[in-house]
């Protein structure tokens, strides 16, 4: 299995940074301009939310990633 160049790796590098920004935009800007003040525990919740989300993103971007590079078998012919 050849080794993904630098340039592809520039370019999903990319595509996770601008994805991750237009998901977290707007769940950031609603957390600090659009809630009353909050409890630790919440934000401790809030953390863990916005962490799992991006967890959650950045392994689905990998497993894309995956299913497209990874070389289809050739069914052999009887």
């Amino acid at each position: 299995m050849a080794m993904a160049s630098l340039l592809e790796v520039a370019i999903v590098a990319l595509c996770v940074a601008e994805g991750c920004t237009r998901l977290l935009t707007p769940i950031v800007d609603f957390l600090v301009n659009g809630m009353p003040p909050r409890s630790a525990a919440a934000d401790a919740a809030i953390v863990a939310a916005l962490l799992a989300l991006v967890f959650a993103y950045l392994v689905c971007v990998f497993l894309v990633y995956l299913s497209v590079t990874t070389p289809r078998r050739r069914s052999r012919l009887p």
